[in-house]
């Protein structure tokens, strides 16, 4: 007799790999590829040394990788019920710095900024508590008071009192107003100085009617160097905003607004906002001290301890060139 025939033979089921492919000749239920591992014992199968077990995704058979070589640095995942993207340093858990560096366009991002506001009068308590009590003025600027003067279809300065912000000296220089709230804004003040360059800016006005009789207003940036209106950049156009048509029933804040380019020649300029109110009565219309704006009657001192501070004139610059 065989001395083999004394043995009884021992099947081994042939075993299984990790996630990959099943074999559809064996109803599914073994892998007829198995990659990265090897029978490092009778029935073990172990993982080839020098390989590394970089993650793991939970409930889910990996079915694939890719490489995209698309410049991405991706490696697709395919699972059997996703596709995943990862880098492969996030795979090996590498710390990655980002080689991309911000560059500015050509447009706001690379231009300085100056912001001029009339917002509180100097005369007022400046880091007090009345930044709330005066309106915008009448046409001519006064802020209480009577306003007899100011005069139909005649061009005064708008008050300016702060600038907010003066990046890289986009403003050479700036005159606030320092009249008193029962004056006309100086026509000495309320200006600022730009260099040569090329400028963008935009301007924005409160007005309110206070129920005075229809009139209108009109607004300009004007040049106080050359005594007249500054003219878009590459035309002869005066630089004015939108009409501002108010009724008898308006009492309300109302914003006209501006946007302009424009170009500094030769040496430094002063400039204004100018204004103009037509149709007014006697105390009415542009002599009613709110034409400027009225107050937003709040008092409670609670924006940073203060009250709120009433902001009735914006002017943005920006130096483009």
């Amino acid at each position: 007799m065989d001395n083999d025939s004394k043995f009884q033979e021992i099947r081994v089921k042939q075993l299984l790999g990790l996630n990959e492919r099943l074999s559809p000749d064996n109803n599914n239920t073994e892998f007829d590829i198995c990659r990265g591992l090897y029978p490092s014992q009778q029935g073990l199968l172990s993982r080839v040394p020098g390989k590394t077990l970089l993650t793991i995704i939970e409930d889910e058979r990996i079915l694939g990788l890719c490489q995209t070589n698309d410049g991405s640095g991706n490696i697709l995942i395919q699972t059997d019920q996703h596709l995943y993207a990862a880098t492969l340093d996030e795979l090996l858990g590498r710390v990655y710095t980002p080689s991309i560096v911000y560059t500015p366009v050509s447009d706001e991002d690379a231009m300085s900024m100056a912001l001029i506001v009339q917002q509180i009068d100097p005369t007022d308590a400046v880091g007090g508590t009345t930044y709330n009590t005066l309106p915008g003025g009448s046409i001519m600027g006064q802020l209480s008071g009577t306003d007899s003067t100011s005069a139909d279809d005649t061009f005064y300065p708008r008050r300016l009192n702060q600038m907010l912000i003066n990046e890289s000296t986009t403003v050479v220089s700036f005159v606030p107003s320092t009249a008193a709230t029962n004056a006309a804004a100086s026509a000495s003040e309320n200006k600022f100085e730009l260099a040569p360059g090329s400028y963008r800016t935009t301007i924005r006005l409160v007005y309110c009617g206070d129920g005075a009789s229809s009139y209108g207003i009109a607004f300009g940036l004007w040049n106080v160097t050359s005594s007249a209106f500054e003219v878009y950049a590459g035309t002869s156009v005066p630089i004015c905003g939108t009409p501002v048509k108010i009724s008898s029933a308006d009492s309300v804040n109302v914003v006209a607004a501006l946007e302009c380019a424009f170009t500094v020649s030769t040496t430094n300029k002063f400039y204004q906002i100018m204004q103009k109110c037509s149709g007014h009565g006697s105390s009415q219309g542009g002599r009613f001290i709110s034409t400027g704006g009225k107050i937003d009657l709040m008092t409670g001192a609670n924006v940073n301890a203060e009250k709120t501070r009433q902001t009735f004139a914006f002017v943005k610059i920006l130096k483009t060139a």
